[in-house]
């Protein structure tokens, strides 16, 4: 087998096959070369590679009786079988492209289908048609035109570029595979795994797998003997590892679940099996060392002709993803941000494939607009591409890793939802098998709906596991239906069809009487949270902050709840209960004592570098918890509050540095912070150095900066402004100029005023220490790449330097412009905006 850790392109003879032969001229090479040997093996018969060829020339002479041409379209319904395969290789000799009809399908699937191609006939094997079908289309029966007279050869020039394959996507996507693009890979499968004469495959997926007529056309065209195995043998791992071995397997292709588990069975030191091939999703765990064959980690799409990278996948791998690899000859990968520029080594970004393999495109000319793209380079020739959607990484050894769909954050309510962080969660109980998670629109409102199907002689109710989900999840992140299925539907492309899942009824998957206040205390903090909130009713279970709570209104109702039961919990207290339920716990349990935590885990899953926010105040944890809620799924979120006060910047650093290695003993860490919190960033980073990935100021001025214009310049620039005000305005704006008089009056000579509780929660003692210890800091300079976030909304009576003075820090500066004020930008709706750069930079970073 040819070594996957290079690529390479096909043999010169093979790439000048491209160029001049189709699909037939394959077959009848084998058949030249082997004619006695066995192309196919049912359970009860076995047919001959000359068999093979000789009755599908009888096959392709009837169509074009029959006014079939080159271009025209034949559907073939069958059951996988002799008759089905004999058909598809007449329908190819006659010049026509081979569309497969499954007798398990839905009517309303077929009918689709039928309509989306239009076929201009169709075979049958001796299975009874349905009259939908015979009705609409002329039907040719296979062992009648075998049966019938011999027909005169045809001559036929067929074109590589011609459409061979209509394979469906998931019933819906019509897609046009070219003799040219399976041609490629059928040679792939020859030069780099040596498949021949000398193998045998089964046929393991059904006519409506999009990629079953690829797989019959690769093993059979390359001359290896394809076996059909009994039915449902799949569904046992411990049957199909024994029938492999009876069978003498040599190569077989599987869905990445089905193939896990076969990973996982007992095998004997010596078998007949060389290469597992996965497809579908990706493989999640290496094999064991013992395996006594080769596991492909396989990655395509339909659209690119079903495989388009190939890794041999390590009994030691060291990545925590298992690679896709790199891909296949003949066929382009580039990893595009998403201004289309390629990303550099260690960056992720969208997949996009070019090359021989492409399809033609879609039966529908919209959606080829779509994904299909000619992407124009300077100095290059236009390419043709395809996107894929799939969010990769390209790491520095020119390896992919498949990190997911790029749209797996979803817009549910105000909040974007990750997907794979609630599937992750809802796959970790005891009970669940496989869970899938996805949005459905019921009634004009997206909800979140989870799908799943429970491990054998497992009990887990519908209560139990959405009660053990709220303990785990934020409240926005809990799906609202909870649907048990005996098993996923299968689509063609080996993964889970997501349009065949079960829409549910509109109805709560639980009684609301569950989120109903049951005793006195929680009746007594379900009014605080209504006087506050100003919505009632409100549910035990429902957090705060999704109830449209933000940081100034936790502060007024955590002041509430201290004074009514007389307690003295901390902001960081709040933010860890902050439903009815949890704060009910807390009051009753006479050892609760308040505490204020300097760090704060937001969100401990994820494989990207932890994102560590710094804040300047107590409490700021508020904002970032509301940052979480638009936080890619897959960065870690940790806060560290302004507790720690004691010395200067640098002292202060040094005691965070050893909080963040808490966190995680080595980085890499991405950095946060804003006030007096971007100061301990720029101290912290400087001192971790290599060990930081990313370090973001959050529109904070560097110290000794910024600079006032001159007194008569700031009052013509206010003057001005204030002329431009209505009359409700001007009165706002003297009430707020009135209000910051009076308060520095209060702070400079000690006089009294109302208290605001609110503001209370917030020290004017601890904010004028921290004024102290940031107007005493002196950094010094760094080699780091700092990324200066710039409010949009700035005070006019400032000269503004676009990096806001941290340019005299370090000469490696990336501005970003956020939406909002300093006081605003992390509020909504500007945070979900801000959200999204930050996503962007996190995820891209080296």
């Amino acid at each position: 087998m040819l070594s996957l850790e290079r690529r390479g392109q096909l043999p010169e003879e093979l790439q000048l096959s491209l160029k001049k032969q189709v699909l037939p001229h394959l077959l009848e090479e084998v058949c030249r070369r082997t004619p006695d040997q066995i192309a196919l093996s049912t359970p009860n018969k076995s047919y001959s590679f000359q068999q093979l060829d000789e009755q599908s020339d009888q096959i392709a002479r009837h169509l074009v009786s029959h006014g079939i041409e080159i271009g025209s379209r034949v559907a073939v319904f069958s059951e996988p079988s002799w008759e089905s395969i004999i058909a598809l290789f007449g329908v190819l000799k006659a010049g026509a492209s081979y569309l497969a009809l499954d007798p398990v399908s839905q009517k309303s699937q077929i009918s689709s289908i039928l309509e989306k191609a239009q076929p201009s006939l169709l075979i049958a094997g001796d299975q009874k048609v349905p009259g939908y079908l015979s009705d609409e289309l002329k039907v040719l029966n296979i062992n009648e035109i075998l049966s019938g007279e011999l027909l005169e050869a045809i001559e036929l020039t067929i074109n590589p570029q011609d459409t061979a394959l209509i394979v469906f996507k998931s019933g819906v996507k019509g897609i046009e595979l070219t003799h040219q693009g399976v041609m490629n890979l059928v040679f792939w499968y020859r030069s780099a795994h040596g498949f021949g004469s000398q193998d045998t495959a089964p046929l393991m997926a059904r006519p409506r797998c999009e990629t079953a007529m690829t797989e019959i056309l690769i093993y059979l065209c390359n001359g290896v003997t394809v076996k059909i195995p009994p039915c449902n043998l799949v569904q046992s791992p411990q049957d199909l590892k024994q029938w492999i071995c009876d069978e003498r397997i040599s190569l077989i292709s599987l869905p990445t679940s089905t193939a896990e588990e076969l990973i996982d069975e007992q095998w004997p030191k010596e078998g007949p099996l060389r290469i597992l091939f996965t497809r579908g999703d990706r493989l999640k765990k290496p094999p064991p060392s013992s395996l006594p064959f080769h596991v492909i980690n396989s990655y395509g799409l339909a659209e690119c002709g079903g495989v388009s990278a190939e890794y041999l996948v390590k009994h030691d791998e060291e990545s925590l993803i298992i690679p896709i690899g790199h891909t296949i000859s003949n066929v382009k990968g580039y990893v595009f941000d998403t201004g289309f520029q390629e990303v550099a080594h260690g960056e992720s970004g969208q997949l996009c494939l070019g090359g021989l393999g492409l399809a033609k495109g879609y039966l529908d000319e919209e959606m080829n607009h779509e994904k299909f793209v000619i992407h124009t380079r300077i100095g290059k020739r236009p390419e043709r591409l395809f996107l894929t959607g799939d969010l990769v990484r390209k790491r520095n050894d020119g390896k992919l890793e498949l990190l997911g769909k790029i749209d797996q954050q979803e817009s549910i309510g105000d909040s974007q939802v990750g997907l794979t962080a609630v599937e992750s969660i809802i796959n970790s109980h005891v009970g669940i098998l496989h869970a899938v998670v996805q949005p459905v629109k019921i009634n004009d409102e997206t909800v979140l709906v989870a799908y799943w199907v429970g491990k054998e002689n497992a009990s887990v109710s519908e209560g139990n596991l959405k009660r053990s989900l709220k303990r785990r999840l934020p409240a926005h992140m809990v799906p609202r239906h909870l649907i048990q299925l005996t098993q996923f539907p299968i689509g063609g492309d080996g993964k889970i069809s997501i349009e065949q899942l079960p829409i549910p009824h509109d109805h709560e998957s639980m009684n609301d009487a569950e989120d109903l206040p049951t005793n006195a205390i929680e009746k007594q903090l379900a009014h605080l949270w209504e006087s506050v909130l100003e919505i009632s009713p409100i549910g035990i279970h429902k957090s705060f902050f999704d109830l449209g709570g933000n940081s100034l209104t936790a502060a007024r109702l955590l002041l509430k709840i201290n004074q009514h039961f007389g307690k003295g919990f901390s902001s960081t207290t709040f933010f860890e209960h902050d439903t009815i339920a949890k704060m009910r716990k807390l009051i009753v349990e006479p050892d609760a004592q308040p505490t204020q935590k300097a760090v704060v885990a937001i969100r401990k899953e994820g494989r990207q570098p932890p994102l560590i926010c710094l804040h300047g105040f107590v409490g700021g944890s508020y904002f970032y918890y509301a940052l979480s809620r638009h936080l890619h799924e897959d960065i870690p979120l940790y806060a560290i509050d302004a507790t720690d006060t004691e010395g200067s910047i640098e002292e202060i650093a040094l005691r965070t540095v050893k909080k963040i290695k808490q966190i995680s003993p080595k980085g890499p860490y991405s950095l946060l912070g804003q006030g007096v919190g971007a100061y301990l960033t720029y101290e912290v980073a400087r001192l971790l150095n290599r060990e930081v990935s990313f370090v973001g100021i959050l529109d904070t001025f560097a110290p000794n900066y910024p600079k006032y214009h001159s007194f008569l310049k700031r009052l013509q620039i206010q003057t001005n402004y204030f002329f431009q005000l209505n009359g409700h305005e001007k009165k706002e704006y003297m009430i707020q100029k009135m209000e910051n008089l009076e308060h520095k009056t209060s702070q400079v000579f000690g006089l009294s005023k109302k208290e605001n509780p609110t503001e209370n929660i917030i020290s004017d003692n601890l904010k004028w220490t921290q004024k102290k210890v940031m107007a005493s800091y002196s950094p010094k300079p760094c080699d780091l790449e700092l990324t200066i976030f710039s409010a949009q909304e700035k005070k006019n009576d400032l000269e503004y330097d676009p990096s806001l003075g941290w340019k005299e820090m370090t000469q490696k500066l990336k501005i970003e412009k956020i939406v909002g004020s300093h006081a605003t930008l992390l509020e909504k709706p500007n945070i979900k905006a801000f959200a999204e750069k930050l996503n962007h930079l996190l995820i891209q970073q080296k």
